[in-house]
């Protein structure tokens, strides 16, 4: 699930998203260009792979040659 709520009186924006939701959010705030002078965040819980802008891994790599393969990653 993905939420966007706006007010009439907005003070901040919050751009939240839970499992599917959560890669939505993630990826969103990834690319998006959107520009405010409200201040704007984004929440992401529990999502089922995260956006990598890089090759770099918490883990060892060396094992998987497809490690970067999309859904986790940028290639292919």
């Amino acid at each position: 699930m993905l939420m966007v709520i706006f007010s009439p009186n907005l003070q901040q924006i919050v751009v939240a998203g839970h499992s599917a939701g959560a890669q939505v959010a993630q990826r969103w705030a990834a690319i998006s260009t959107l520009a405010t002078q409200t201040p704007l965040s984004t929440w992401v819980a529990n999502p089922d792979s995260l956006l990598w802008l890089s090759t770099d891994r918490p883990l060892d790599t060396s094992t998987c040659a497809t490690y970067d393969y999309w859904k986790e990653g940028l290639s292919n």
